[in-house]
């Protein structure tokens, strides 16, 4: 199966395919496992070795978003995407989702963090395992490309095709709206379960994400508030929740030549139109947010960063 790499969309974030030799711990994943093993939540599919690869945050800084996907193809040419993606912006206990240095396994069907295996082998507990699916025998061919990633002081790499970064920004608010509208209800004795069964219900554009989000956070209340807790105010549980989804830093995107050049496009067009193109990519994302969710434009060009554009 050929397996297609999709440059970076940050020189800090390395991605090398999986060879056995050069990982010990995550070769132990892949392994015949006992039963009783420490490592049996980790366990992947053999097969799934032939096509993994390894994400590397060699930055100084945490990596706080990622979502990447796989493209399948078919013997008949046919293609369908899987994305995955994690984020330290939806729980209330803050854990970033690559540290300085780390490294991820990721295969079709799964990923590892090479710092969790470490733990577990050295007697720690977990909280969560890898994710795992099933492979899809049928490809004889896959893509892999990182879509969006951010690291803790907000600067965000990637092509987005799916707005990803939106969908964090506008998290908070959507949070903030849907908790209002129940302290509002409670305040005038009106009962909120009625107003938030609106709130699902809303008509929305398939491209709206504030309203999209909305209605997930009046589903989750409505879930979340009638669980039996003996102890707990689930409902008033579930308001905090809301009210203290975190802030995210303003953006700053760096835009790389990866991004723009392929391996048969020439010292490209050159350095100016990139800059051209990659200044022309960042008024769209100017278009598709408010202005103040962005900080900075930062041009990294042939491995060079060529400079930094404040947003005033």
């Amino acid at each position: 199966m050929r397996l297609q790499l999709i440059p970076s969309p940050s020189d800090y974030v390395v991605l090398t395919p999986y060879r056995e030799k050069d990982s010990l711990v995550f070769r132990k994943v892949f392994e015949k496992m006992q039963e009783d093993s420490p490592l049996r939540h980790f366990a992947q599919d053999p097969e799934a070795a032939e096509t993994a690869i390894v994400i590397e945050n060699q930055s100084e800084k945490e990596i706080t978003a990622l979502r990447y996907r796989w493209v399948f193809v078919d013997a008949e040419g046919k293609n369908r995407k899987k994305t995955s993606s994690s984020d330290s912006y939806a729980v209330d206990v803050y854990r970033p989702v690559m540290s300085p240095g780390s490294r991820l396994l990721v295969t079709q069907a799964g990923s590892v963090d090479e710092a969790l295996i470490n733990r577990v082998l050295a007697g720690g507990g977990i909280m969560a395992a890898g994710s795992t699916s099933s492979l899809d025998y049928q490809a004889v061919e896959l893509m892999f490309e990182i879509d969006f990633v951010m690291f803790a002081d907000g600067e965000i790499a990637g092509t987005d095709p799916d707005h990803y970064g939106a969908e964090l920004q506008l998290r908070k608010s959507a949070a903030t709206y849907v908790a209002q509208q129940v302290r509002l209800a409670n305040a005038e004795n009106r009962d909120a379960k009625v107003v938030l069964a609106a709130l699902c219900d809303i008509p929305r554009l398939h491209n709206d994400h504030l309203a999209r989000l909305v209605a997930e956070y009046a589903r989750a209340y409505l879930r979340r508030s009638a669980l039996p807790w003996e102890s707990v105010d689930m409902k008033e549980a579930t308001l905090k929740h809301l009210e203290n989804r975190p802030e995210l830093p303003k953006f700053c995107i760096t835009i790389t030549d990866a991004m723009w050049c392929s391996s048969s496009c020439a010292p490209c067009q050159g350095r100016e139109e990139i800059e051209r193109r990659a200044l022309l990519n960042f008024k769209t994302l100017l278009e598709e947010f408010s202005s103040d969710s962005f900080k900075c434009l930062k041009v990294s060009l042939f491995g060079i960063d060529s400079h930094v554009k404040e947003i005033s």
